[in-house]
């Protein structure tokens, strides 16, 4: 995350090594800060990635994990991490907040320990707060759809923790589920349990937040995008490069052999300018088709996701498959 303007926090299994590019993680294993006592039978290994740009922790087992990343060292500093949370303060001139990336424990007879962890982090900090993250539970009787309802005194337990911790939701734009199991079978489960809350004054900062549901190509599990203000404009210029993917599309060796044997009469550094030149537009083109091709996939698999016959669900998994090989 950086700059204020956009924040992703995404759940993933990462296996660190002790060192990857310039970046070196440092593991803590002994002294890691306990938040949770309630856990300490259970404390596994946690890593802290921690230079200028990475704060990691990995997961237990295939569940959790979380990474924050941020451009300017200077503007953030880590409040306090475990398996379960990274929390984060944002030093911005005109407000100075707090964010913290949460993952809920996936185990239903342990859900009561999310809703304690946190009440107990909630007053580390007066500045406005805002969490965001899968909190492997629902709010609302709406945030599930098929299978057997939701047990009725878990919606309770977390709605007064929420209420406790002064949160409250920030609208989901795009689809309303961002899980799902059974896509294309007549068991299908769509559950919320990825969403964004702030206190009052966090919202005061942040009026025209938006968050919205970005559509996963390969994965049951959505990406949710928090944006807390629109983007100012920004036109880059870059050098000439070649794109890998460039070097799959079947016309580029034609391409290259007319741009440079077209031209034997002149020097070599003027036969490489028009060859990246000619390289360049044409890349553009292909560029832009693609994103065109990106969106409409895109648009189909939102207006899909409300459907649930079979033929819906087929149609859906194919453009998932279709979308996964545009990125």
């Amino acid at each position: 995350m950086g700059g204020g303007q956009f924040l992703v926090l995404k759940e993933r299994s990462y296996n660190w090594s002790k060192k990857v590019g310039k970046s070196t993680f440092v593991e803590s294993i002994d002294d890691e800060e306990e938040v949770n006592e309630e856990r300490k039978h259970k404390r596994g290994k946690a890593r802290l990635a921690m230079q200028t740009q990475v704060l990691a922790v990995d997961c237990i087992g295939h569940s959790g994990g979380i990474i924050v990343l941020w451009k300017n060292s200077q503007v953030y500093s880590v409040l306090s991490y475990s398996h379960h949370h990274i929390d984060v303060l944002i030093h911005n001139p005109m407000c100075e907040w707090r964010v913290m990336g949460f993952y809920g424990y996936p185990n239903r007879a342990e859900r009561i320990l999310p809703w304690n962890l946190l009440c107990m982090l909630r007053n580390r900090s007066n500045a406005p707060w805002q969490v965001i993250g899968n909190f492997n539970d629902l709010l609302y009787e709406r945030d599930k759809r098929g299978a057997v309802a939701h047990p009725s005194h878990l919606f309770r337990g977390f709605r007064e923790a929420i209420v406790d911790c002064n949160l409250s939701d920030v609208d989901l734009i795009g689809h309303q589920f961002t899980w799902f199991r059974g896509r294309g079978r007549s068991s299908l489960v769509e559950e919320r349990l990825d969403r964004a809350m702030g206190t009052f004054s966090w919202h005061e900062c942040f009026p025209r937040t938006m968050l919205i549901n970005l559509v996963a190509p390969v994965l049951n599990h959505n990406l949710i995008l928090l944006c807390t203000d629109s983007l100012p404009f920004r036109q880059c210029f870059r050098r000439f490069q070649i794109e890998n993917k460039w070097l799959l599309e079947e016309e580029v060796p034609t391409i290259v052999m007319r741009s440079w044997g077209g031209f034997a009469d002149l020097d070599i550094l003027s036969r490489l300018n028009v060859t990246s030149n000619t390289l360049f537009l044409w890349g553009r083109h292909l560029d832009t088709a693609l994103v065109e091709n990106k969106k409409e996939i895109e648009q189909e698999i939102d207006r899909l996701q409300f459907f649930t016959d079979p033929i819906s669900c087929n149609r859906f998994m194919e453009l998932r498959r279709k979308l996964a090989a545009c990125w």
